[in-house]
């Protein structure tokens, strides 16, 4: 449960972070939607993705269950697998429109790992050790290890190659998420 309410905050952040958020019109009896820009990959192939670059880690790749709701920008994917939950934000045209994983670390660091290899698939089926956004992700998690351990929680967000990421950290629950700028 505590990892369905933090991807609720990160699609919640998602939609707020480093867009401007159009002014309240009072005459306007409905705002559209703030959605995010197709980030140039389909779910079908997201989803390829995903399960070639788990399995190429040695990490668990098998869905557990998966949840499809419609909303404003088009559907709302959530699967939950062994180390955590994923969520896709898509539009009609089932265009991958936001990424988000929620996990709880362990001892091991295998949840943190298929976590990152999760967000590396927007990019392709590479191993995240042989990514350059792989290797940032690791070395951003590491950086917010100090303020973890002194607070309980951390958030950094970055913008790279064109893409927004954020990655959270409350207590040993890990939040990452990314879309396009």
């Amino acid at each position: 449960m505590k990892l369905m309410l933090a991807l609720v905050l990160a699609c919640t952040l998602a939609a707020c972070g480093s867009q401007e958020i159009a002014a309240k019109q009072e005459t306007a009896p409905q705002q559209a939607a703030i959605c995010a820009e197709p980030m140039g990959i389909s779910v079908e192939k997201l989803l390829l993705n995903i399960d070639a670059g788990l399995k190429g880690i040695g990490a668990p790749s098998a869905v557990q269950s998966k949840n499809i709701e419609e909303n404003e920008c088009g559907y709302q994917i959530v699967m939950m697998t062994d180390f955590g939950a994923i969520q896709v934000g898509t539009n009609p045209q089932q265009e991958v429109l936001r990424l988000s994983t929620a996990t709880q670390l362990n001892s091991d660091l295998s949840n943190l790992f298929a976590t990152i290899q999760t967000i590396t698939a927007i990019d392709g089926t590479e191993k995240m050790g042989q990514t350059e956004i792989g290797n940032l992700l690791v070395k951003t998690i590491g950086d917010m290890a100090p303020e973890v351990k002194q607070s309980g929680n951390a958030s950094k967000d970055f913008e790279y190659k064109g893409k927004y990421y954020s990655i959270m950290i409350e207590g040993n629950n890990l939040v990452m998420l990314v879309r396009k700028i």
